[in-house]
């Protein structure tokens, strides 16, 4: 892809950051809290950082159990500790390549934390949306 910035025929950035939008949690009759997220890759140019692509991932129905505690969505806030990731597969011309996230969410009420909750999602480069 060609940059329009530096109008060069260049690779992606290696220190693409992951960046969530939006959250909400909803807790159900049965003390489990849903985390609901949008969550955001954007692959910039590696010579003068100008974003080329971009992705969105929408995380439904992760569920944290709590323990027993009664809490109300107003009450609750979600900590991500989300890392970004790069897979390649297969090899020469047929390589394909992924980015994604893998890491953490983690309910927080006051001094309560929740266990943590795996999350993580890959999306194949090609797909991703050009943002030039």
């Amino acid at each position: 892809m060609r940059c329009p910035d530096c109008n060069k025929f260049v690779s992606y950035a290696d220190d693409f950051e992951v960046e969530v939008l939006a959250d909400e949690v909803i807790i159900t009759a049965d003390d489990v809290a849903r985390v609901y997220a949008e969550i955001r890759i954007a692959l910039a140019c590696d010579e003068c950082g100008t974003e080329l692509k971009e992705t969105n991932f929408e995380i439904e129905e992760i569920e944290i159990d709590l323990a027993g505690k009664k809490l109300t969505e107003e009450e609750c806030e979600l900590e991500f500790d989300l890392s970004p990731l790069a897979q390649w597969a297969g090899e020469g011309r047929s390589t394909k390549t992924f980015y994604g996230f893998d890491g953490t969410v983690i309910l927080v009420s006051g001094a309560w934390k929740s266990k943590p909750a795996q999350i993580s999602d890959r999306s194949l480069a090609s797909w991703m949306d050009e943002l030039v």
